[in-house]
C-alpha cells in the first residue's frame, strides 16, 4: 500500500500506464478479487490483536464485500470500470497517493 502510494505521489503515470496495459486482462480481474479477499481475511484475523480491532474488522469486511462485488461484475464490466476509474484518476493521482500512504501507515500503526 505504501509503495503504491509513493509511486502515485511521485510518478502517477507509471502505475496508471501499467494498469491501462492490463485493464482488459482476466489476470488483473482475478488479482483484484483475490487481493481484496486476502486483505479482508488478514484484516479480520489481525483485528483482535490490533490497536483498533473494530476498525480493522470493519475494513476487512468491506474488502471482502468489494471482492464479492468485483467477482460478480465479470471481466467485461470490470474492464469498463477500470477504464472509467483510470480516466478519473489522472487528475487525482497524487491525491490517491497521499491517501494510499496514509492508509498504509495507519495499517502499519494499527498492527504494530
Amino acid at each position: 500500500m505504501c509503495v503504491a502510494g509513493f509511486v502515485l505521489l511521485l510518478r502517477p503515470a507509471i502505475l496508471f500506464n501499467l494498469l491501462r496495459g492490463y485493464q482488459n486482462s482476466a489476470g488483473l480481474y482475478g488479482l483484484a478479487v483475490v487481493v481484496r479477499l486476502i486483505l479482508g481475511i488478514v484484516l479480520i484475523l489481525a483485528a483482535p490483536a490490533s490497536r483498533f480491532p473494530l476498525t480493522l474488522e470493519i475494513l476487512g469486511w468491506i474488502a471482502i464485500v468489494a471482492a464479492v462485488f468485483i467477482g460478480a461484475l465479470g471481466t467485461t464490466r470490470f474492464s469498463k470500470l477500470m477504464a472509467w476509474a483510470l480516466g478519473l484518476s489522472e487528475g487525482l493521482g497524487r491525491l490517491s497517493g497521499v491517501f494510499a500512504l496514509l492508509f498504509g501507515g495507519f495499517l502499519i500503526y494499527a498492527v504494530r
